[in-house]
């Protein structure tokens, strides 16, 4: 009883507003439709837009295919004004459904800027559920400690990887709990089938 108690007094300490603010990254609210404008473009390679490298402001482009994505994603490129810290590349891929927001995944400067973001991710969503610090090394046998974080808030989900295949890129994913399932069945479609002896 003392459980149930506690669990609906904490409901009811969440306010509307803070919920709301959980729920988005870099001003864009997940559930919510991107209002951007295309991102201007030279001409067409074949089929594919070819967009200029610098947006004079923040837009978004079309669909292009992104391995790890079953469905080609948008990409909401960030103008110089408006570049997040965190963000490598100037570039968030945007996971939407029904014409909605459900999840956003972009890539990091790896080891260089772990700290910083685990401490931006930090202030926006509180405290990690989860924390590893492992350790890698470079090609010269140089060792550092990579940084896996992953939040589990009410109806959404952050990951943190600060290094992938190499020290230089790391990635966040901040996904509703549809976009984080639809991720899970991607990775596990991907996975080769084992073979036995």
């Amino acid at each position: 009883m003392r459980i149930l108690i506690s669990a609906l007094w904490c409901c009811v300490l969440i306010s509307p507003a803070a919920f709301a603010e959980t729920q988005s990254i870099f001003g864009f609210v997940l559930g919510e439709a991107i209002n951007l404008p295309e991102c201007s473009y030279d001409g067409f390679a074949g089929n594919t837009k070819i967009y200029d490298a610098f947006p004079p402001r923040t837009c978004v482009q079309d669909a292009a295919p992104l391995r790890g994505y079953a469905n080609p994603p948008r990409r909401i490129v960030f103008s110089k004004d408006e570049m997040p810290p965190i963000v490598k590349n100037w570039r968030m891929f945007i996971l939407e459904s029904a014409g909605r927001l459900i999840g956003v995944h972009f890539l990091t400067d790896g080891v260089d800027t772990q700290e910083l973001v685990l401490n931006k991710l930090t202030e926006k969503y509180g405290q990690a559920t989860k924390v590893d610090r492992l350790p890698v090394q470079n090609r010269m046998g140089a060792r550092f400690q990579s940084i896996e974080a992953r939040w589990k808030l009410p109806g959404l989900v952050v990951t943190f990887t600060s290094t992938l295949n190499n020290l230089d890129s790391g990635e966040v994913f901040v996904d509703l709990p549809q976009a984080s399932a639809l991720r899970e069945a991607w990775k596990a479609s991907e996975r080769p089938r084992e073979r036995g002896l």
